[in-house]
């Protein structure tokens, strides 16, 4: 079955959310939150020391209260679940994702000096 309108505009985004720009040193990052339980489950970016996509899985949270700036627990413990090639590989297996645990992105802008 191929995919819906939906679901190929969601890849597109999510593709051009995993930017990474050398030049000015700048990375997107897309985390895929679990609302019901306010954690941060996956987190996909570009490893540019690798050149390739990430996808990681998170398994452990930061204790105690939920981050207020962000509205949910970041992830302090992460496995790798897949490397890729291209974003919009990536992008693909996050939409999967999202759409299989009713998961919602979070998207963030990484600089250089903090990866």
């Amino acid at each position: 079955m191929s995919p819906s309108y939906g679901e190929e505009f969601a890849v597109r985004l999510v593709a051009q959310a995993l930017m990474h720009d050398a030049e000015f040193g700048v990375t997107g990052s897309l985390s895929l939150i679990d609302e019901r339980t306010a954690k941060e489950m996956y987190v996909a970016s570009y490893l540019s020391e690798e050149s390739y996509y990430i996808i990681e899985l998170s398994s452990a949270w930061e204790r105690g209260d939920i981050d207020q700036g962000i509205g949910y627990a970041l992830g302090t413990e992460t496995t790798i679940v897949r490397t890729y090639e291209t974003a919009e590989e990536a992008a693909k297996a996050l939409v999967a994702l999202a759409l299989q645990h009713r998961l919602m992105p979070s998207y963030v802008v990484l600089f250089e000096d903090i990866l």
